[in-house]
């Protein structure tokens, strides 16, 4: 059904009020009829019926008033499914593309950052090894009374040293930082890191550890599925039978 635009008619609001008049004002007559028929409290059998007799004709007029409902509702909720589709269409044609092209993109970055990650290590690796072999050198030297050449190779391995210390520190940096990438036409590329995680086993989930993520309505939905399955004791709750009145 298409929903269509009409400058004559009243607003939504009063063009509702003016076509269910009718349902408007049963919903008045039968509170209404309630409230003068039915006592504060109930004592006698007949007053129990009356409240079965208003109860029946408030079950029946909820249904009339969701049908209607419904119908009203139709035409822009079949409008709003076909403006959703249209658009849902295009985004995920769109998201799909990217997620591909942006899934090749990380392998290349992920090599990439892999590839300065180990070019780093060997770099400290090298840095250390030459400080090591200065450091002999300059044991080799005092030890044969060279004293000037001592120091010379002593500082070369201080700064051999330094060098590796630095180089250390920038193994130890982000991947984001090792594959940060300018491009050609403006921006950067770069790895974004997360934590992810993957269930391993359901049923030895630590929920406590998850406590303070569950918000008291899933804590109650939880509880309710319990009790329905016949669940009858459960520590911080109480489990009672109870009761409602009905009427058919």
């Amino acid at each position: 059904m298409e929903v269509t635009a009409k400058h004559n008619e009243p607003p939504l609001s009063d063009r509702l009020a003016i076509d269910h008049e009718t349902l408007t004002e049963r919903v008045a007559d039968l509170l209404t009829l309630a409230r003068e028929t039915i006592p504060a409290e109930i004592t006698t059998d007949d007053e129990n019926s009356k409240i079965g007799d208003v109860v029946k004709g408030i079950r029946k007029l909820l249904t009339e008033i969701a049908n209607a409902k419904d119908t009203e509702k139709r035409p822009h909720l079949d409008a709003n499914k076909i403006i959703e589709d249209f658009f849902k269409t295009l985004t995920e044609r769109l998201t799909k593309g990217r997620d591909v092209i942006e899934a090749r993109g990380k392998k290349f970055l992920d090599k990439k950052a892999a590839d300065e990650r180990q070019r780093r290590e060997d770099a400290a690796q090298a840095a250390r090894e030459e400080a090591e072999r200065k450091l002999q050198e300059a044991q080799v030297a005092e030890d044969q009374g060279k004293d000037v050449h001592a120091e010379i190779k002593l500082e070369q391995a201080t700064q051999a040293d330094r060098r590796a210390q630095i180089i250390e520190k920038a193994v130890d940096e982000s991947a984001a930082d090792m594959a940060r990438t300018r491009l050609a036409g403006g921006g950067v590329s770069t790895l974004r890191t997360t934590w992810n995680f993957t269930v391993e086993d359901h049923a030895n989930v630590d929920l406590n550890a998850l406590r303070s993520f569950f918000s008291n309505s899933d804590i109650e939905k939880a509880i309710r599925g319990f009790v329905r399955s016949g669940g009858r004791q459960l520590r911080g709750v109480k489990i009672y039978e109870d009761t409602a009145a009905s009427y058919r």
